[in-house]
């Protein structure tokens, strides 16, 4: 019984342990994360140029507007996504809080084409960083 206990302890360590996630990285703000409204509508694509690259959006230039595309930072790395780039993304809008930014809307891409380049699959409505597909 003490060693399953023990084990237990190891186990939830190692899933809290500031190695185990890139997440940590960012700071303690981090933890908290996003809060967002996520009940949304029906899929949505939206098309345009990358006007800056943050870490935990893009910002698209789409329609004279402009459009937060929300994901991990790491996911921008991997896909090598830059200022300038064509994207059209497939997805939906949702209304969400970031801390000290208030509530605004924002985009969660299920598929995204970069460059004539396609990730993820939009048909399975997940976001496209949970999604295999994703490297490049």
């Amino acid at each position: 019984m003490l060693s399953v206990g023990i084990l237990g302890l190891v186990v939830s360590s190692a899933f809290l342990s500031m190695w185990s996630s890139p997440m940590w990285q960012m700071g303690p703000m981090m933890w908290r994360g996003m809060i967002g409204r996520w009940s949304y509508d029906e899929l949505k694509e939206i098309a345009g140029t990358v006007q800056s690259i943050g870490w935990m959006e893009v910002d698209l230039k789409a329609d004279q507007k402009k459009v937060d595309i929300h994901g991990p930072y790491w996911f921008w790395e991997n896909i090598g996504i830059s200022e300038g780039d064509t994207v059209t993304a497939k997805g939906v809008f949702v209304t969400m809080m970031e801390p000290g930014e208030g509530w605004h809307e924002g985009f969660i891409p299920f598929e995204m084409t970069v460059n004539d380049r396609t990730y993820g699959d939009a048909r399975n409505g997940t976001p496209i960083w949970m999604q295999v597909q994703y490297t490049a």
